[in-house]
């Protein structure tokens, strides 16, 4: 599996390459587990164990985290109710905070001159 066979322990990608050629083609998961366990080798569990929504929900997370649009992040999930997004927005909660830390800096900058692009809101 290509998830060992680039390991920087020897022994591992060894049996890995070995189970490749004896197969003639990529071995899966639980092939190289089975030749491990024989060989007396612990894999490293890289995502063995991930399901399917746990990989969504991580790939949702970085989204929120690098300040894509929950919209966006819906769009590329395949969500068609935005209520089903909306569910990763708690995660938004560190990027929304430096955000209002950047326009506070920013407005405190302007309330002592140090900004000459401050302008005022029209009112109307």
């Amino acid at each position: 599996m290509k998830l060992w066979s680039t390991n920087t322990n020897p022994q591992i990608s060894g049996l890995i390459e070995k189970l490749r050629q004896k197969l003639k083609r990529e071995p899966t998961a639980a092939e190289c587990q089975k030749a491990a366990a024989t060989a007396g080798i612990s894999l490293p569990p890289h995502l063995l164990d991930a399901r399917i929504r746990d990989l969504r929900h991580s790939f949702a997370s970085v989204a929120v985290s690098r300040g894509l649009s929950l919209p966006i992040i819906g769009a590329l999930l395949g969500h068609s109710q935005p209520q089903t997004t909306q569910r990763y927005a708690h995660l938004a909660a560190d990027p929304m905070k430096a955000a209002t830390e950047k326009i506070g800096e920013a407005i405190v900058g302007m309330m002592e001159g140090k900004s000459a692009t401050a302008t005022r809101a029209k009112r109307g």
